[in-house]
């Protein structure tokens, strides 16, 4: 559900909102934040070669954690 793309920016926020859509759907248990935050870092590091960011601006300019180059593919599970 990830690939590469110039220019994208994924935040953690949004992964997560994803990966709890996808885990209530499929009825399976909650993962604390920040025990999926470190998951996906190891994840994305291993396969996309892309460390996780802490200095990625908002709309309101404050700085979030987000992978840069790193987008969200769309699924029909998700937009159920």
């Amino acid at each position: 559900m990830l690939e590469r793309s110039e220019g994208a920016c994924l935040t953690v926020t949004q992964a997560y909102n994803v990966f709890c859509k996808l885990s209530e759907q499929h009825s399976l248990g909650q993962l604390k934040r920040s025990m999926f935050k470190e998951m996906m870092r190891d994840l994305i590091r291993d396969r996309f070669d892309l460390a996780l960011r802490h200095d990625v601006p908002d709309a309101e300019n404050k700085h979030q954690q987000a992978w840069k180059g790193l987008k969200l593919v769309e699924a029909e599970v998700l937009k159920a």
